[in-house]
């Protein structure tokens, strides 16, 4: 567990200093999401492919969902 939270608050520091080094927003001036993030540091083919998991993983979290609350 104490693994997973650490990977976790690696990962999140990580997407902060990311989106810090994106032209214009050194201060967080903008709204920079994910696929702002994508476009930015991949090339077409991997801004294509982050946002195929972006979309496959909110789907996934959704059916979850629904099945958690049709069994409650």
């Amino acid at each position: 567990m104490i693994v997973v939270m650490t990977v976790a608050g690696f990962s999140a520091t990580m997407m902060c200093k990311a989106m810090s080094m994106v032209p214009g927003n050194d201060r967080f001036q903008g709204r920079i999401e994910l696929a702002g993030l994508a476009r930015h540091y991949f090339p077409k083919w991997g801004y294509y492919l982050t946002l195929l998991l972006l979309v496959v993983s909110l789907q996934a979290t959704n059916i979850a969902s629904i099945i958690i609350s049709s069994q409650v």
